[in-house]
């Protein structure tokens, strides 16, 4: 049986989170489930209205609802990414046999959510000996490491649980770290080879969360493939929108980044994830959470200096 499920997990995190708030007296349970339908709801049209997304992330009740509507949905994503790219996973693992370890740098992540999906797929691989991964998350929102802390800890606490006490029996070993980026703008950092020196860098629904400074996150992108190592992979994850295709080949050319073919997804959750993992909290709220993606993947190498 799978120890990771993305809704019981999001249910857990985001009842702890209730529970907090309830017992803080700054609001009640029905308020608060009544705000993260009216915040999922927000997201979507957000998502979809063909301009840059203005999404209060800063709100506590926003970012709850995110967790409720959108991370189950786009961890399976990533799951789904790495199952169905041989070449990707197959790189990871040659990484693990060469190091002992993978170094994988999420931008713009929000709370983890690659990092949930890549901890269930490498679960289910049901592997010999454990991958060991040095996990980054970069994001403008500060507050997102709450959720982060929160995921590695239902991951950790449920190999502890169901596998075994002994780290080295767990399929995944984490090391978890996350600092406060705007992926447009890096321009006071020092040195980006400590942020950009990954062996995989992922990128999901970047282009369409910045929207009107694709300028910048382009002439940032060509810094990250400067200081990253030969052979190093770029992967991009975006909605199936008109537009999005150009524009990463662009920004491909411009770092010198050699890209795979785009493979166009489009499907829905795993039947092991069911929304009623998310117990009375599915009810509450009274919306589903999205459930499937309509999306496309590719993997950028870059060539070797």
């Amino acid at each position: 049986m799978t120890c990771i499920k993305y809704f019981e997990i999001m249910g857990e995190i985001i009842g702890s989170n209730i529970s907090s708030m309830v017992r803080e007296g700054r609001f009640n349970r029905t308020d608060i489930c009544s705000k993260i339908q009216k915040y999922s709801s927000l997201m979507s049209n957000e998502w979809m209205s063909g301009k840059q997304p203005d999404i209060p992330y800063n709100d506590p009740l926003c970012r709850m609802a995110y967790l409720y509507s959108t991370v189950p949905v786009n961890a399976n994503l990533v799951e789904y990414v790495f199952e169905h790219d041989h070449e990707l996973e197959s790189y990871l693992d040659d990484i693990q046999a060469k190091n002992g370890r993978v170094s994988i740098c999420a931008f713009g992540a929000g709370p983890g959510t690659e990092l949930l999906g890549l901890a269930k797929r490498i679960e289910n691989r049901r592997l010999d000996d454990p991958i060991t991964l040095n996990f980054v998350l970069l994001d403008q929102v500060n507050e997102w490491q709450e959720s982060l802390i929160a995921i590695q800890r239902c991951i950790d606490s449920r190999f502890r649980e169901k596998i075994s006490i002994n780290q080295r029996q767990w399929p995944l070993i984490l090391s978890v770290h996350s600092s406060t980026i705007d992926i447009t703008d890096m321009s006071n950092f020092g040195n980006l080879g400590n942020l950009f020196g990954q062996d995989i860098h992922i990128l999901s629904y970047i282009l369409s969360e910045v929207f009107d400074e694709v300028q910048k996150l382009r002439n940032n992108i060509t810094k990250m493939a400067e200081y990253a190592s030969d052979e190093a992979r770029f992967l991009f994850i975006e909605r199936n929108q008109p537009g999005w295709k150009k524009e990463i080949k662009d920004m491909a050319t411009q770092a010198n980044i050699t890209l795979s073919e785009f493979h166009d997804t489009k499907a829905y959750m795993g039947l092991d994830e069911q929304r009623a993992h998310l117990g009375k909290l599915f009810e509450d709220v009274g919306r589903s959470p999205r459930a499937n993606w309509d999306a496309f993947w590719v993997v950028g190498t870059k060539k070797q200096s």
